[in-house]
């Protein structure tokens, strides 16, 4: 089952058809006038931007990386709340692990997901010097973050062990 959700995932986009408006618009009524008109519009913008259909994958992807970061957040949040506040003295350690372990995974996301643009505007836009600002902004980004995020990371680590030890 698992695996044919990730086959669905990652299967090859398929182009998308130009958008077309119903035949019998002027016949519906006005509520199904609106929803026609504007599943129009906005199938018409999207087919403006990714004719091809990577836009429609990109956010299925990004779609379901949430969905597999914000499960195990609502299931384990909870259980480590309640302990915290009964007050077991270990759960705070693990809990500033945990933290320091979810900020990590958030940068991963914000890098990857800042690689994955830069990469989709570079193979998607022809013009040279769109592609040189591209990779000065995205390499700037991911430098300045990954400095002040793992530096942050480090020092918990060290602050982490170090009390633990204590």
């Amino acid at each position: 089952m698992s695996n044919n959700i990730f086959s669905q995932l990652f299967a090859p986009v398929s182009p998308l058809m130009k958008p077309k408006i119903v035949p019998n618009l002027g016949n519906l009524a006005a509520i199904q006038r609106i929803i026609n008109t504007l599943t129009y519009s906005l199938s018409q913008f999207e087919y403006w931007i990714a004719p091809t259909g990577w836009l429609r994958q990109w956010i299925r992807i990004n779609i379901a990386i949430l969905v597999l970061g914000a499960i195990p957040a609502i299931v384990v949040v909870p259980i480590i709340t309640y302990l915290v506040m009964k007050g077991i003295p270990i759960m705070q350690i693990l809990i500033h692990i945990s933290h320091n372990v979810l900020y990590c995974i958030f940068l991963l996301i914000i890098i990857g997901s800042v690689l994955d643009c830069a990469y989709t505007l570079l193979k998607y836009r022809t013009h040279p010097l769109v592609k040189i600002v591209i990779l000065i902004l995205g390499g700037t980004t991911i430098v300045i973050l990954s400095y002040h995020w793992f530096n942050e990371y480090i020092k918990y680590v060290f602050y982490s062990v170090k009390s633990f030890l204590k």
